[in-house]
């Protein structure tokens, strides 16, 4: 069986010859491409990794920070109170608080 020969001159053979060069070609440098891909996921990874352990320390700080405000804001609430009664009950009584002493 003969081996015709199309518009271009070449052989089906070396047509697909030449189609398997441009794959295998095209193969290597998708691989190529898909390494420096994987080399920068792995970059990212750690990345996303260390930005995580940042976060969560912060955080960590910030709900620190939080629950210490909230228990001075309960201590100065319960103080504002005291002077709020202490305040009523000199207005009530219709007494006027003791005064100051001048420094000599």
């Amino acid at each position: 069986m003969s081996d015709p020969l199309n518009w271009n001159g070449k052989s089906r053979l070396d047509r697909l010859e030449g189609l398997i060069e441009r794959l295998v070609t095209a193969q290597l440098r998708l691989m190529d491409h898909v390494e420096k891909l994987t080399g920068h996921v792995d970059t990212l990874a750690v990345t996303v990794q260390h930005l995580a352990t940042a976060t969560k320390e912060r955080l960590e700080g910030l709900t620190k920070a939080i629950l210490e405000l909230a228990e001075f804001q309960k201590q100065t609430d319960e103080r504002v109170n005291a002077l709020i009664n202490l305040v009523h009950e000199l207005v009530r009584k219709g007494t006027t608080p003791p005064p100051r002493s001048r420094p000599h």
